[in-house]
């Protein structure tokens, strides 16, 4: 994705790995993924241990429409896009600054942060924020029949609204709120409060310990000491959450359980399809031999010339490609084997680790919910292709900046 005046670009398209490390906009939330591996293989200079990708979760098993079709349809966000794109508009004050309605917030597409949508009359915007793009949206881009109408912080997104304006990190354990439990097994979820008529109505997004039961494909829910539980298929299922007047809405299992469907989308070494049972889908690997959980490969059978690589890759590669000359091998180090890890080890943290919780740890809930704040302003608070956040190397240097990752992952 061309990111400057390069024709060729230095980033993977945003509007499809959003949640990518190579994406054109980086956050803590990106991830390393076989796909960025794989693109470190074919330059010839790595081998690549595919048991430390992870899966980029954005648009994760959301269907061949997330790639081709348009992310609003007739103003709505589409069934596939639910989750990680958004219509919820946001107001702008006299000084061209967004407005943010704290009771419109939303889980971002990783579940893993509370955010706002981008979405804004990009006409009142003030033009600091725009970050030198125009306000006009070119006409592939318009998706609402205001023309002016687009996203605020994504134009590398395809002017696609994204919930991307980080408000709260879930995994915070300074944070605190009314129902929730912050910390590393913590999950964003769509909340629900019921009125005086009996109707359920939006709530504030809730931070929740989580955990991922790999043995029936659920996510279990807990709250006090209690568990509600959405099983893979639940997405958008209501529960009623435990000692609490709320009910949340189930999340996608691919994005908060995508370690357990086929890990690191099978490094593109296989296909994930499921089998005739209720299980979630595995990988099955091109190479029959293969039984790793994400075709992560033998790390074991590294013996010849092509398995090596230098001590210093970045300056020297193993052989001279002008001289046909091998580097001498005392210069040449193994990669290190290492076995797949068959299963993500997080959810519920063991007592002791300082993100457990038990019911004498937190108060009850009171009887019914006390509303957030009406309105808050953020200026420039979203993540967005401002100088601080975007990563503008170009193209060899973005690369060599992943480089150093990779290799201390090896």
């Amino acid at each position: 994705q061309p990111t400057s005046t390069s024709c060729f670009g230095s980033h993977l398209e945003e509007r499809l790995y959003f949640t990518e490390l190579m994406g054109a906009i980086y956050t803590d939330s990106s991830v390393l993924s076989a796909l960025t591996l794989a693109f470190l293989e074919d330059t010839g200079w790595y081998k690549a241990n595919y048991t430390n990708a992870a899966t980029s979760t954005f648009g994760h098993r959301a269907g061949c429409s997330f790639v081709t079709g348009d992310c609003i349809v007739n103003g709505k966000v589409p069934e596939w896009g639910q989750g990680f794109f958004c219509d919820t508009p946001l107001g702008v004050t006299s000084q061209g600054v967004p407005l943010v309605d704290v009771q419109q917030t939303m889980c971002d597409p990783t579940r893993r942060k509370k955010a706002a949508c981008d979405l804004i009359d990009r006409s009142e915007l003030a033009n600091d924020l725009l970050y030198g793009v125009s306000a006009e949206l070119p006409s592939e881009y318009q998706y609402f029949s205001d023309e002016s109408f687009g996203a605020a912080s994504m134009p590398l997104a395809d002017f696609c609204p994204i919930p991307s304006m980080e408000m709260q990190d879930c995994r915070d354990s300074s944070n605190s709120g009314q129902y929730e439990v912050f910390g590393k097994s913590s999950f964003c979820y769509t909340s629900y409060y019921q009125d005086q008529f009996a109707r359920w109505r939006p709530f504030s997004p809730l931070c929740i310990r989580t955990r991922c039961n790999a043995d029936d494909s659920s996510i279990e829910v807990e709250m006090d000491g209690r568990k509600v539980t959405c099983s893979e298929g639940d997405h958008g299922e209501m529960l009623s959450l435990p000692r609490t007047p709320l009910r949340i809405s189930c999340p996608r299992f691919d994005v908060v359980c995508a370690d357990l469907v086929c890990p690191a989308n099978c490094s593109g070494r296989g296909v994930c399809e499921k089998d005739d049972t209720n299980s979630v889908p595995k990988c099955k690997c091109f190479d029959e031999s293969d039984k790793s959980l994400g075709c992560f490969g033998s790390q074991s059978a590294m013996t010849d010339a092509d398995d090596v690589l230098p001590k210093d890759p970045t300056m020297t590669p193993a052989r001279d490609p002008k001289k046909g000359e091998e580097t001498p091998a005392s210069t040449r180090v193994m990669v290190p084997t290492q076995d797949p890890t068959l299963l993500p080890t997080y959810g519920y943290p063991d007592s002791g680790s300082g993100d457990a919780i038990s019911d004498s740890d937190a108060p009850l809930p009171t009887a019914s919910p006390t509303q957030a704040p009406v309105v808050t302003l953020y200026g420039n608070s979203w993540r967005g292709s401002s100088p601080a956040t975007t990563m503008s190397c170009a193209f060899v240097t973005a690369v060599l900046c992943s480089l150093s990752v990779v290799l201390l992952l090896l």
